[in-house]
């Protein structure tokens, strides 16, 4: 595998983004194929934030959570 490959991580489901964009910036948006994907600077503590994302084991604060998926939407719609 290519080592600038793992110097980045990319998804295009919308919760996980959201959440990662709490403590990470979006890199860049890509939008050449039918699903947008968001990438992210790849680092052991995006990491760990994306397992424990998956394992439910996080906690963020409704509204907060709410307003960062709609930032990230008008990042999709208004770019």
């Amino acid at each position: 595998m290519d080592n600038n490959s793992n110097k980045y991580f990319s998804s295009h489901d919308l919760p996980l983004v959201a959440f990662l964009s709490f403590w990470y910036p979006i890199e860049s948006i890509d939008r050449t194929n039918q699903k947008v994907e968001f990438v992210f600077l790849r680092n052991e503590e995006l990491d760990r934030l994306i397992q424990n994302f998956w394992r439910r084991e996080t906690q963020i604060e409704p509204l907060a959570y709410f307003n960062q998926i709609k930032i990230i939407k008008s990042r999709i719609y208004g770019q």
